[in-house]
């Protein structure tokens, strides 16, 4: 039994192409084909409407500038969601949890919002950096602060998913690893430690979805206070 809970997020390499490539392509033909003409299954049809109904409530308070961004959001959070379940599936580790994808989905969001703010209004922009009617003797340090809060965000909204979906799945595999034990005994140990595996597998889906959320509508606040 592997006793390393962090040997699970290693990328395996095959034929020397690392599978996390594959990983991050394979849940994209998970989406449906809208191109076809053909009636669409019910889960199909019961994911795109909850995926639309938890945007509309994301755009609905932003600017109709910061609108223009619902194909990014809406991409960003079906993909997450994605990756984020096919991580939950057996022996398969969410690509997400890796802190160099984390960081390269939200730097460039993040970048995104900031150049858009600074493209539409640059006083406005820096006016996030020095709240109004601040004393002139905290000037530079309100400055500073702000600077480094500004800086801080992309690394702690890639540190938030990641650290979630790692957490969660170590949990996972320590919970999955007593259970291979105890089925062996056929003891009533063993069937409360896999009903608790499968209560936590569900925990891991709901969690799947909140975080690809939570992320989304953080990207949404800053591209709010920049437009």
């Amino acid at each position: 039994m592997d006793m390393d809970l962090f040997s699970q997020f290693t990328s395996p390499i095959l034929f020397g192409v690392p599978l996390w490539v594959i990983a991050m392509t394979y849940p994209v033909y998970c989406l449906p084909n809208t191109l076809q003409n053909t009636v669409k299954p019910r889960l199909t049809t019961a994911l795109m409407w909850t995926l639309l109904q938890a945007m509309m409530q994301i755009m609905l308070k932003i600017s109709a500038t910061a609108q223009k961004w619902v194909v990014i959001l809406t991409s960003t959070v079906t993909l997450l969601l994605l990756y984020n379940l096919f991580g939950t599936l057996p022996y398969v580790y969410p690509p997400t949890t890796q802190l160099s994808i984390a960081f390269g989905l939200a730097f460039p969001l993040w970048l995104g919002t900031l150049v858009k703010g600074v493209k539409l209004s640059v006083t406005n922009t820096l006016a996030h950096f020095l709240p109004p009617s601040t004393p002139a003797a905290l000037v530079p340090v309100l400055v500073i602060i702000e600077t480094t809060s500004m800086l801080v965000r992309p690394v702690a909204l890639g540190m938030r998913l990641a650290a979630n979906l790692t957490s969660g799945h170590m949990i996972m595999h320590a919970v999955s690893s007593v259970s291979l034990v105890l089925i062996q005994s056929a003891s009533l140990s063993a069937a409360l430690s896999l009903t608790l595996l499968g209560a936590l597998t569900c925990l891991e889906m709901a969690i799947a979805g909140i975080q690809a959320y939570v992320f989304v509508l953080l990207t949404t606040l800053y591209l709010q206070e920049n437009t």
